[in-house]
C-alpha cells in the first residue's frame, strides 16, 4: 500500500519532539504528505484578561513555531491544521478520502479516541514515549 498522507496529532502539553520526528521520517521514507493536526478552541485557552481572540492567535502561533522548529531541520514538507473540532473528527474525515493514509497518535491520547476507533477506516499507529509515561 502506497501512503498518500500521514496525519499526526500534536499536543503542546506533552513533548511533541519525538512523535514529530518519527512521523516526519515515516513521511520521508514513504514519500507521503505530513499533516500535523492540532486541536485548539477558545475554551482550551486560559484567559486572564478575557481577551480570547488575542490568546487564540498567540496559541496558534505557538503551535506553528514549535512544529516549525522541530520539522524544518528534518527537510520535509508539511502542513499544520489547527482545528476547532476534536482531532478524532478530523481523523474520521481523513478516512473518507480514498487516498491511503496513516494516522499516528500517542498512547496517552487513546482515552480520547477509543470510542471512535471503529469509525476510523485507516491504519492507526500508536506512538509510545516511555519518558512521558514515567511522569
Amino acid at each position: 500500500m502506497v501512503l498518500k498522507k500521514i496525519a499526526v496529532s500534536v499536543n503542546l502539553k506533552r513533548e511533541p519532539n519525538k512523535i514529530l520526528k518519527y512521523a516526519s521520517q515515516l513521511a520521508k521514507d514513504s514519500n507521503s504528505k505530513l499533516s500535523c493536526i492540532c486541536h485548539l478552541t477558545d475554551k482550551s485557552i486560559p484567559s486572564p484578561n478575557n481577551n480570547l481572540n488575542l490568546n487564540n492567535f498567540i496559541s496558534k502561533l505557538e503551535y506553528i513555531k514549535v512544529i516549525d522548529d522541530i520539522l524544518t531541520p528534518q527537510e520535509i514538507g508539511y502542513e499544520i491544521i489547527i482545528t476547532p473540532t476534536h482531532i478524532i473528527k478530523y481523523f474520521e474525515n481523513i478516512t473518507t478520502i480514498l487516498s491511503p493514509s496513516l494516522i499516528i497518535t500517542e498512547l496517552t491520547d487513546l482515552n480520547s479516541i477509543h470510542s471512535s476507533i471503529k469509525n476510523i477506516r485507516t491504519p492507526l499507529l500508536i506512538f509510545h514515549n516511555p519518558k512521558e509515561s514515567e511522569n
